[in-house]
């Protein structure tokens, strides 16, 4: 009886895992974080990476390699939120250009701010 709760833990921490790439992938596509609380955030790595070691001591084998996935997914979404929560000048040169204009410096829509960024991006 043991192992069948080992398996739907299991099912249980790979699908979390999964939908935690989810948010991964969509971190590295925005490049960017809004209304995201870090220390709440810290909570579930933290969470993970217990369980590990809480299922070893179980003896449920399976619950722990499932618990290693979602704690690097896990990792992984936190260490992007940390990154991307940042105000870096690079994600903040579209509001630099359209809010501060230097003396005998163009100013920049978002548009001509964005094809020089694609031009940049794609070796132009």
């Amino acid at each position: 009886m043991v192992e069948t709760y080992d398996h739907i833990n299991a099912v249980f921490e790979i699908l979390a895992g999964g939908f935690v790439l989810v948010s991964v992938r969509q971190i590295l596509i925005d490049k960017a974080v809004a209304g995201i609380n870090l220390l709440t955030c810290l909570f579930f790595p933290l969470w993970s990476f217990w369980n590990i070691f809480f299922y070893d001591h179980l003896g449920q084998v399976l619950s722990v390699l499932a618990a290693v996935n979602l704690a690097y997914a896990e990792t992984a979404y936190f260490v992007l939120l940390v990154i991307y929560s940042r105000p870096e000048p690079e994600n903040l040169a579209p509001v630099r250009w359209l809010t501060k204009k230097a003396k005998g410096q163009r100013h920049l829509s978002p548009s001509r701010w964005q094809s020089r960024h694609w031009q940049h991006i794609e070796g132009d």
